[in-house]
C-alpha cells in the first residue's frame, strides 16, 4: 500500500498492507491512491503502398507502410490480405483507410499481372519420396487411395 507523512515532506513510498494499516489507524500516515494514467489513442498515419523497390535485379511486391504518432512504432504489411488486416501498434488497433485498401489492391494486381505470377497447382512427381511414404501408410493401413496413379499402383503392389 503506498502512504505518505502527514505533512507531506516526503514523497509517498510503499509499505507491506499490515503495518500501513496499523499506522494509518495511530494517524501517522495517510494512504495515496494512484492516479489512473489515459488511455493512448492511437494517431496512426498511413502511407501510399511502396513500389517499385528494387534489389538488384529482383522487383519487390508492394507493401503497405504506417507509422503510429503516439508510440512512434512504424510497421510494413504485406500480401494478400494485408489491406483487410488491421495494424496493431503499442497503443491499440486502427483499421486500414478504404482508400489505402483500394490503392494496395490495384498495386498488387498490377504487379501481379505484370509479373504473371505462378498460381497454378504444383504437380508432385509420381515416385517423390513422400508420395511414396503415403502409399505404403495407406498400405499398412488398409487403404487404396483413390489419387493414385498406375506408378503409384507398382509401387503399392509391391512390383
Amino acid at each position: 500500500m503506498k502512504v505518505q507523512d502527514l505533512e507531506r515532506k516526503h514523497p509517498p513510498f510503499d509499505v507491506a498492507s499490515g503495518l500501513a494499516e496499523i499506522m494509518l489507524k495511530r494517524g501517522e500516515v495517510v494512504q495515496v491512491i494512484p492516479e489512473a494514467k489515459p488511455k493512448r489513442v492511437p494517431d496512426v498515419h498511413f502511407y501510399t503502398c511502396r513500389e517499385d523497390t528494387r534489389t538488384v535485379d529482383f522487383e519487390k511486391p508492394p507493401a503497405l507502410t504506417w507509422r503510429c504518432n503516439t508510440c512512434s512504432q512504424a510497421g510494413l504489411q504485406k500480401g494478400p490480405n494485408a489491406h483487410k488486416l488491421p495494424v496493431h501498434c503499442q497503443c491499440g488497433t486502427t483499421p486500414i483507410p478504404e482508400k489505402i485498401g483500394a490503392d494496395y489492391q490495384a498495386a498488387l494486381a498490377a504487379y501481379n499481372r505484370r509479373f504473371k505470377r505462378n498460381t497454378k497447382p504444383v504437380v508432385v512427381a509420381p515416385m517423390d519420396p513422400a508420395r511414396v511414404r503415403a502409399i505404403l501408410e495407406a498400405k499398412m493401413r488398409g487403404l487404396t487411395p483413390a489419387w493414385m496413379t498406375e506408378a503409384d499402383r507398382a509401387v503399392f503392389e509391391g512390383k
